[in-house]
């Protein structure tokens, strides 16, 4: 109980409303938490991307510098290859409400 108390006061939580914070109760319970860490530092890695595209978008487009910094790349994908058409049933299928286009 003592962990799940140091563990709380690091990462609070309003799950417990005002009642007493119960320890962690199996590996569940553990699995659950680390995915809600593994979350939250996803977002805290994209918001530092965007702040930091957004300080230097004077010297650089933000898309420019999110694309250097991770250290990819795009390609012009024609309309009739198979990974634009697997890349747009994908964005159809997961809400995209504009038109796709190359």
């Amino acid at each position: 109980s003592t962990l799940s108390t140091k563990y709380y006061q690091i990462l609070p939580s309003n799950k417990f409303g005002t009642s007493i914070i119960r320890p962690f109760s199996g590996v569940n319970e553990i699995k659950n938490e680390l995915n809600t860490l593994s979350l939250l530092y996803d977002l805290e890695f994209g918001a530092k991307f965007l702040l930091a595209s957004y300080y230097r978008r004077k010297i650089i487009h933000p898309y420019d510098y999110v694309i250097k910094s991770l250290n990819v790349s795009i390609e012009y994908l024609p309309n009739d290859s198979p990974e634009f058409k697997v890349l747009l049933k994908y964005a159809l299928n997961t809400g995209c409400t504009k038109e796709v286009a190359n």
